[in-house]
């Protein structure tokens, strides 16, 4: 056995070796190298053991965290009801640097009305067009509407979308969605999100990827070894449906975390080294499948899609 401590004769770290019921205390500059080499060694395995339990216990309390959020979530959701109603906006600590509620509808000087990146069928042509007027102001902030475009050399659908570049294009802060998505899911694509113009690095505060309204979808778009891969995303699927009322969508992105909520609620977070730092603009759209042909749908089923209306509420960014 190796113990290490402080020797009042030689006032240094002395070396207490114990072997077959025998003890024998030597000064460290008198002890063979080949002993020393050998301490060395002991000591660096019993490091290596020690450091490879830190990191266990640190993974084992990350996972306890998980499991306790996704208890708390599961609980709010399935039984005390708490993402049925529309819920209060909290205050949240930060100096408020923009703040929209759309009293007087859009304001196109401080909204830019498209943003035409993505959107390309197979064939390399666009299947849907951002067109101001698909944006109107509703009773309770702003309609989004996606509907069929009858525009003759324009793509078959036309839909709305407001991009917050001409105001605000920055790297971190907490931004805000209060938003009534529409029922469908993936089939009309509405989401928020941010991405840079520059970097094309890309935060989803939310998307609606399911068949239906009641799940979505959070990820960070980040390099990797110079290529544009997903480093980072979680689904969320809920017993309630998310088109029945307004729900307050948010994404903390700092330094050294990114961090997402529902209604208050923390859903997840990302502390990793891909956290995009680049500037970034805001983008909340509604929209249709990706590569969507309407050509390929029954008109029956196409009278029962189109027109179809996502609601933004309020839209605040927080320092």
């Amino acid at each position: 056995m190796l113990t290490i401590y402080k020797s009042k004769k030689w006032k240094s770290n002395t070396i207490h070796l114990k072997n077959s019921g025998k003890s024998t205390l030597m000064s460290p500059a008198k002890m063979p190298v080949m002993k020393m080499d050998s301490t060395i060694r002991i000591i660096a395995h019993g490091l290596k053991n020690f450091i490879a339990k830190e990191k266990y216990i640190q993974r084992t309390e990350m996972q306890m965290r998980n499991a306790l959020l996704k208890l708390r979530f599961l609980y709010l959701d399935r039984i005390s009801g708490y993402f049925n109603k529309t819920h209060e906006v909290k205050n949240v600590h930060g100096r408020p640097i923009f703040h929209d509620r759309f009293a007087f509808g859009i304001n196109w000087g401080w909204w830019h009305p498209n943003e035409h990146w993505g959107n390309i069928k197979d064939d390399g042509n666009p299947y849907i067009i951002w067109k101001p007027e698909q944006v109107e102001r509703s009773i309770n902030g702003i309609a989004l509407i996606t509907d069929m475009n009858n525009e003759s050399g324009e793509p078959s659908v036309k839909s709305g979308q407001v991009c917050l570049w001409k105001s605000i294009y920055r790297a971190f802060g907490r931004y805000r969605i209060m938003a009534k998505v529409p029922p469908g899911g993936v089939q009309y694509w509405f989401s928020g999100w941010l991405i840079g113009k520059e970097c094309r690095e890309e935060i989803d505060i939310f998307e609606m990827m399911d068949s239906d309204s009641k799940g979505f979808t959070v990820t960070i778009h980040g390099w990797v070894k110079e290529e544009k891969k997903i480093v980072f995303s979680r689904h969320f699927r809920l017993t309630v449906d998310l088109s029945e009322a307004f729900h307050l969508f948010e994404v903390d992105w700092q330094q050294d975390h990114v961090t997402w909520y529902l209604d208050n609620v923390k859903l997840c977070e990302y502390r990793g080294k891909h956290i995009p730092t680049c500037p970034m603009g805001l983008i909340v759209n509604n929209a249709v499948c990706r590569g969507f042909n309407p050509d390929r749908v029954p008109k029956e089923k196409l009278s029962r899609m189109f027109p179809m209306v996502g609601e933004v509420g309020m839209v605040e960014i927080i320092e």
